[in-house]
């Protein structure tokens, strides 16, 4: 088990080595430069109230590649929009918050009803499923588990979970599986020990998610916005504490994405702190924070 240092650098620009110079102040229009990028590449929307979030995230990317203030490293990401360094800008910026089994009662609910249903229709066609922003990979981990779990009785059911995220240190770490043993703290003890392995020697303190549950899980860079459809409709869509770093349009355009790729009678889960009261679709609620378009 070992972790593989991740980091990017500005080839060619590094002229200070890394070294702590100072690089001034983000100013109005460097913000709204930052902003309007950040805008066009993720759907994410950055006001004003986020200016020391993005100087204190941003400082670091302008000191590593040697750039002698906001202004000049903006402008060269500004240029390459597609490049590596933008990647890096938008790692830096997302906030990738996320934990195993949180919200626990969602996972119940994908036992006692999308499981259920899902096979009845038609067992030989298995599950899938699509995890939408998964950050760090403990989410579509733990909706694989909860499958394996829950579909024990079909031996035979075949489980599919893609997971997207626009961060790629995120998906570097989640395609590892391998987590600082305080993030499991919360798990339970039988689930620790069916689908997680502990590190010894130089790896002691850590975990690493069982291969069983990794092959379940695909992971894959992608932008909730520029999404294709998927070859199979997805039994269920899992986007929760994504939508509410949209605005208004970007929000809708994603809800549009998510219906087209959503199974007839197919559910859709949001966190409890978000909802669609404001959104334009052809979803009905059913439980709290879930959602099931009609068959």
């Amino acid at each position: 088990m070992r972790v593989a240092g991740s980091g990017c650098t500005v080839p060619g620009h590094n002229r200070n080595g890394g070294v702590n110079v100072p690089v001034g102040a983000l100013t109005p229009t460097d913000m709204e430069a930052v902003a309007d990028l950040v805008y066009r590449r993720s759907g994410i929307r950055l006001n004003e109230s986020k200016h020391a979030l993005v100087t204190a995230r941003l400082q670091k990317r302008v000191r590593l590649g040697g750039f002698d203030s906001f202004g000049a490293y903006i402008a060269h990401v500004t240029r390459d929009p597609d490049g590596a360094e933008c990647r890096a800008m938008i790692d830096a910026l997302t906030t990738n918050k996320t934990s195993f089994f949180r919200e626990r009662e969602h996972y119940d609910f994908l036992v006692t009803h999308v499981v259920p249903e899902v096979l009845g229709r038609n067992a030989a066609n298995g599950i899938a499923g699509w995890s939408a922003g998964c950050a760090t990979g403990e989410e579509p981990y733990s909706l694989a588990m909860t499958l394996l779990d829950g579909t024990r009785g079909t031996p035979s059911c075949s489980i599919e979970v893609v997971a997207t995220d626009l961060s790629t240190a995120a998906l570097s770490t989640a395609a590892a599986g391998v987590y600082p043993r305080d993030r499991v703290a919360d798990v339970p003890h039988e689930v620790l020990r069916r689908y997680f392995e502990r590190g010894v020697g130089a790896d002691e303190g850590r975990v690493r998610v069982h291969a069983e549950v990794r092959r379940l899980v695909r992971f894959e860079h992608r932008n909730i916005l520029e999404m294709r459809h998927f070859a199979r409709p997805r039994d269920f869509i899992w986007c929760r504490n994504t939508l509410m770093y949209f605005d208004q349009h970007a929000r809708q355009h994603a809800l549009s994405c998510f219906e087209a790729n959503l199974a007839p009678g197919g559910f859709f889960f949001l966190s409890h702190a978000e909802n669609l009261t404001t959104l334009k679709h052809d979803l009905r609620q059913v439980a709290p924070a879930v959602y099931r378009r009609p068959v």
